[in-house]
């Protein structure tokens, strides 16, 4: 039986429905929206279908998929609709946004005299990687799929497929550069070695510099506040020198975002700590991973087996080769059919309230397969073996000692959030990610690292030795991130440079401003 809903949307104009209908696996439709892990077909009569789709693109940036043809499909499905208690309202929605007002921290005055074309993207480089693609790459599906699914974020090209069909079909290169445009370096990196194109990357490039200067703090700062640009969030640098810390207009430089995955750093750094202690040996880094029988009653089944037969260490799980899947997807789609509905969504109070949403997909050990089920496990673990909560271990072993003000499981009174994601509000934390904090304090968290590691070289030995689920080339780096929002950290520990960025925006992502400044600050000569 597929599920459906009515959406009611309105303007100062009018009031336009469609009908958003799940959509059987492997069928399409000539419009279609992704959302919580399902794929909808939008069906809506032809005088509300332009606006439809066009406040659905609003909406969802990137889950929108849509031909030039206005023609709806006829799926002759059982539907069981769920209507939402309020109708969605775009005027009210933009008023919201533009109430949330506050005075934002200036680390210098820009001046407009600093060109602002340090994030330049390097269109040479991408035109190289586009004239190989089409020289090398035969069968373009699997690369179609990438860049719609995890890096296209250019929401003025509507109909991105078609698009990507033309280009490829007809090698045309300026067709095809603006698909590149929003490409991370980390994605690209992936493209490049996926499709075996001869290549340079820039990927895991060491800086060469590691000093904010007043002039590339000014540009910066351009950059954040450039309409055109549309960066939403807060970012806090930390050199030698001292903090600086730059929020868009209308953000309070204190304001609290979700940190998403960079949670999982606080877990891997808890469990280091931990091994400093001996209070976990490296004996029982590679035994079978220990959890609480309650814990193991939870889990599907599947994954009861799975532990009790393939047997992966603690040590495994920790760097996902545990053969672990997910529970986000399950949770995702739980929200959203609260929020959809008007009942009240899944209460995550503790670590253990994740547990009813693990999924079954297993994989052998040893392969590489990222995995929040397993960081929520590794949490669980910590817990068990110490007997002691989870986020009591937190507030202990760091919170405390690092001064970090802001740290909560639930979303915070004062909270930023994308007020177009219904879920966004509704993320909590587990050892997996999702916790609520600063910009300021994620650099504190970085700065007490950095300290730790002067004071006690062991340490940093340890973060090498079992930190690599977040820890190469002498950084401890992490993203995160849900389809409206993103969140990066970068730390040097040998050389106290900190990048903490924070946003409520998917685009430009966090990552990608995580690039920028490594390349255009960290990187100049």
């Amino acid at each position: 039986m597929e599920t459906s809903f009515t959406l009611t949307v309105k303007d100062s104009k009018g009031v336009y429905a469609a009908e958003l209908v799940e959509m059987p696996k492997g069928s399409t439709a000539p419009h279609s929206l992704s959302f919580g892990g399902r794929h909808y077909a939008i069906l809506s009569g032809e005088g509300d279908l332009s606006k439809v789709l066009d406040i659905l693109q609003t909406l969802y940036p990137g889950a929108l998929s849509s031909s030039s043809t206005l023609s709806t499909p006829s799926l002759g499905s059982t539907r069981v609709t769920l209507l939402p208690k309020e109708e969605v309202g775009i005027n009210s929605i933009v008023r919201r946004i533009s109430k949330t007002t506050a005075t934002r921290s200036v680390v210098s005055t820009p001046s407009k005299e600093v060109p602002n074309t340090w994030m330049a993207i390097d269109k040479t480089y991408l035109r190289h990687v586009a004239e190989q693609i089409f020289k090398k790459t035969t069968d373009p599906t699997i690369l179609k799929d990438f860049l719609h699914y995890h890096t296209y974020e250019d929401t003025s090209i509507l109909d991105f497929e078609r698009c990507f069909d033309i280009a490829f079909a007809t090698k045309n290169i300026e067709l095809f550069l603006p698909l590149l445009d929003h490409v991370c370096e980390d994605d690209l990196a992936q493209i490049i070695s996926g499709e075996k194109l001869d290549l340079p990357t820039h990927k895991n490039e060491h800086p060469n510099n590691f000093t904010f200067t007043e002039n590339t703090l000014r540009a910066l700062d351009l950059y954040v506040h450039d309409p055109v640009v549309g960066f939403s969030g807060v970012i806090t640098l930390q050199d030698a020198k001292g903090t600086y810390t730059i929020a868009s207009e209308g953000i309070n430089p204190a304001t609290p975002f979700a940190m998403h995955s960079i949670g999982k750093v606080f877990t891997g750094m808890l469990a280091i700590c931990l091994i400093r202690e001996g209070k976990i040996t490296e004996e029982m880094l590679n035994k079978p991973i220990q959890l609480a029988p309650s814990v193991l009653a939870r889990l599907p089944p599947k994954v009861q087996k799975h532990l009790s037969e393939k047997k992966p260490t603690l040590l495994q799980v920790m760097l996902h080769h545990g053969g672990l899947g997910e529970f986000q997807h399950k949770l995702t789609a739980a929200l959203t059919q609260a929020v959809l509905s008007g009942t009240p969504p899944p209460q995550m109070k503790t670590p253990e309230d994740f547990l009813p949403f693990a999924e079954e997909d297993l994989f052998p050990l040893e392969e590489e397969h990222y995995s929040n089920l397993g960081l929520l496990l590794v949490g669980l673990s910590l817990q068990h073996r110490t007997g002691i909560s989870f986020d009591d271990l937190l507030q202990s072993y760091i919170i405390k000692p690092a001064h970090i003000s802001c740290f909560s499981s639930q979303k915070p009174k004062g909270a930023r959030v994308n007020l177009l994601d219904p879920i966004a509000e509704h993320i909590c934390g587990s050892p997996a990610g999702g916790y609520w904090t600063t910009a300021q304090d994620l650099c504190r968290f970085g700065e007490w690292i950095t300290l730790e590691c002067k004071k006690d070289p062991n340490f940093l030995e340890l973060i090498k030795k079992y930190g690599g689920e977040f820890y190469s080339e002498e950084e401890l780096h992490h993203s995160g991130g849900i389809t409206s929002a993103s969140a990066y950290l970068s730390i040097f520990p040998q050389h106290g440079v900190i990048i903490s960025i924070l946003s409520d925006r998917k685009s430009p992502s966090a990552l990608k401003m995580n690039d920028a400044i490594r390349n255009h600050i960290l990187k100049a000569n």
